[in-house]
């Protein structure tokens, strides 16, 4: 029996672009959309990160990234809060709506507020259910079976 031991991803800060690129060609193929690059600023945010999760966390930040992105490239503003630390970035604006902010009135019943969750991240997938679910942390099946229910 042979045994490999790989490093953690951060303990590799210098293989995170490489491997950052490569995600975002799987995923720009895979959610059919036109983005090419990662910004210089979105990338020293990810080279900074300490990917506790390692190569799958940082899989699942540009798959994200490239769903929720308005751009041709990623930006620190398509990356999660978490990983963007202290570095600004936050959507505010016209797209704020359609970005990571969701206005909810205040004595909205959170079925409604479910509801609403749900579709907007549908809707910034593009109606990918798996993505949604996995955006959301649920199942997809949930997302059926709560949009399918009467309010």
């Amino acid at each position: 029996m042979i045994s490999i031991t790989v490093p953690a991803l951060r303990e590799r800060p210098e293989d995170i672009k490489e491997t950052a690129m490569h995600f975002l060609r799987l995923s720009t193929k895979k959610h059919e959309k036109n983005i090419t690059a990662i910004s210089d600023a979105a990338m020293s945010i990810l080279v900074r990160h300490a990917w506790p999760g390692n190569v799958r966390e940082l899989s699942n930040v540009i798959e994200r990234a490239v769903v929720l992105a308005r751009a041709a490239s990623i930006e620190p503003a398509d990356l999660p809060r978490h990983i963007q630390g202290g570095h600004g970035g936050a959507r505010t604006g016209p797209d704020a709506a359609t970005g990571t902010v969701i206005p909810v009135p205040l004595g909205t019943p959170l079925k409604q507020v479910e509801e609403m969750l749900i579709r907007k991240t549908l809707e910034a997938t593009d109606g990918d259910k798996s993505m949604t679910a996995r955006l959301l942390g649920i199942h997809s099946r949930t997302i059926c079976r709560k949009l399918d229910k009467p309010v």
